[in-house]
């Protein structure tokens, strides 16, 4: 989950790709979602896309790197996050989760596909940060926790896949 504008950098030998796309929004929206959401609306109506590198329980890292991203939009107290990734095999998977501030931090947001396994519960830490947890609908237990910071022109998310029962970590994402 990457930076703005159409330019490439050099990671480690692979050519990384920054793109972001910008859309017009009503200034009366804006305010009011700068109000609700200081962070999100930071972030807001921009497709971010970036790569992922892995680490396995044993830190090191994993012979492949994803490409995703993800997008934030904004209508008065409502939020919906929608996240892509492409595995190696092709296959991209794309989940939208959404949610309704009420008042109180922090938000929880729902698959919009009622089958989606998970939700999310997300905060914010005015100026620039992001946290995220994901939760096992079912069960209740979190699989993942996450932070995601805007740095500049780059968004920057480390996620911590969580390990069974209080166990290790079961892995972590880093997404640029």
């Amino acid at each position: 989950v990457s930076s703005f504008y159409n330019s490439r950098t050099e990671v480690r030998g692979r050519q990384r790709e920054k793109l972001c796309i910008l859309s017009s929004r009503d200034e009366n929206a804006e305010a009011s979602d700068e109000s609700t959401f200081p962070v999100l609306s930071k972030l807001s109506n921009t497709d971010w896309v970036g790569y992922m590198r892995y680490t396995g329980r044993n830190l090191e890292e994993a012979p492949f790197t994803l490409k995703g991203g993800t997008r934030c939009d904004l209508d008065g107290d409502k939020c919906s996050l929608t996240s892509h990734v492409t595995f190696p095999n092709g296959k991209t998977r794309t989940v939208i989760m959404k949610g309704r501030w009420n008042d109180t931090k922090p938000m929880r947001l729902d698959p919009v596909d009622e089958s989606g396994p998970i939700y999310t519960v997300l905060s914010e830490l005015p100026p620039d940060t992001v946290l995220l947890q994901e939760f096992n609908k079912t069960s209740g237990e979190p699989l993942l926790s996450a932070s995601i910071s805007l740095a500049r022109d780059e968004l920057i998310q480390i996620a911590h896949e969580v390990g069974d029962a209080g166990g290790p970590t079961e892995g972590i994402q880093v997404w640029r």
